[in-house]
């Protein structure tokens, strides 16, 4: 299970010092812990299972260290992490027109071998507002940028400068 969460400053908090792309507004949080016995896995696109290349994986701690660890995703969207001491670590993966996705890390020697971190990715989304009497439909984005004129009301007309 994952819950949304609005994403606060990366230089303070539970976020500092990780990977923040630029159209990051809202992660996703895992709930519960992953626990590994090494961290190595995979970034998915969430719902479509297809690998994403390009993913900023990060692990902060363990616990009462500040110290970031970080790999990026190869063409496979396979990471990989070396010597990673046992510990409970904080984790963020983050990608460009993607939600980033936290949670939690325990590398300990008694897991299972065998298991792999796996993160599946959900799509970068802006919701429909309500703007008076015009509505904007919602829009995803998958690393793409919009410009002023590429966005529309649901009745054609341009978006006003002003709202975007």
């Amino acid at each position: 299970m994952m819950e949304d969460v609005w994403r606060s400053l990366p230089e303070s908090g539970e976020f500092k010092g990780f990977t923040k792309s630029p159209t990051e507004h809202i992660i996703s949080r895992i709930d519960g812990p992953i626990t590994v016995s090494s961290v190595h896995g995979s970034v998915v696109f969430k719902g479509h299972d297809d690998a994403l290349k390009q993913v900023v994986f990060e692990i902060r701690g363990p616990v009462g260290s500040e110290r970031i660890r970080a790999a990026k995703s190869g063409d496979h969207g396979r990471f990989n992490i070396s010597r990673v001491p046992e510990g409970t670590y904080v984790f963020n993966a983050t990608k460009d027109g993607f939600q980033s996705v936290v949670g939690t890390l325990i590398v300990s020697k008694k897991a299972d071998h065998q298991k792999r971190i796996k993160i599946d990715m959900p799509l970068f989304r802006l919701f429909t507002r309500e703007m008076g009497s015009s509505k904007v439909e919602s829009l995803q984005a998958a690393g793409g940028r919009f410009a002023q004129s590429d966005l529309r009301l649901a009745d054609g007309s341009a978006l006003p400068p002003a709202h975007i």
